[in-house]
């Protein structure tokens, strides 16, 4: 980068160089984000969303779900909770010990504990999907991960300060000048 040279040669090498530092991180973030919205296309179950939607109450408050879900597994990280999908179908409650998946499942009208499941070893294909999110999310390598994602959120604008910048500089300053000479 040439920084005694005039500032539209330095904008130019500016715009030059986050662009290409960045490219390779911006795909993988935009190819990660279709990969996501692609997985969600199909959309919920219409059966469940009506019959979700005709619930007027539950029996049970949602805390206290929570709080027996969580009391199988007191050391797991939330990481979601499924209503009931019918009359008579449980809460499933999940969390993550380590590499461990637990699913807790509990009764709707009573919040007893029904059943746990654990998945010591996830599939390959859950692995991944984890993995795309991890990497989509920038929660990779924790704050230094999160760091570079904030400054990759910011490279966008600031490649479209520099473009414009350059084309002010190409085409849009003559541009000004004939309009004002010809006024």
């Amino acid at each position: 980068m040439r920084r005694t040279a005039r500032w539209p040669l330095v904008i130019y090498d500016l715009h030059s160089l986050v662009g290409i530092a960045s490219v390779a991180l911006l795909a993988a973030v935009a190819a990660t984000g279709v990969y996501l919205v692609v997985q969600d296309l199909d959309g919920p179950d219409p059966a469940q969303l009506t019959w979700q939607s005709n619930v007027d109450g539950l029996s049970i408050a949602l805390d206290t779900v929570v709080q027996r879900a969580t009391s199988a597994a007191p050391d797991g990280v939330w990481v979601g909770l499924s209503m009931p999908s019918g009359p008579h179908k449980p809460f499933r409650f999940d969390l993550l010990t380590g590499r461990t998946l637990t699913r807790v499942f509990l009764d709707p009208g009573s919040a007893e504990i029904v059943r746990i499941d654990r998945a010591p070893a996830p599939s390959f294909w859950t692995s991944l999907d984890q993995a795309i999110g991890d990497l989509h999310y920038g929660r990779v390598l924790g704050l230094l991960n999160r760091s570079l994602w904030l400054v990759l959120g910011v490279v966008p604008s600031g490649l479209l300060l520099t473009g414009v910048l350059m084309w002010w500089n190409r085409t849009g300053a003559r541009w000004t000048r004939r309009l004002v000479s010809a006024a």
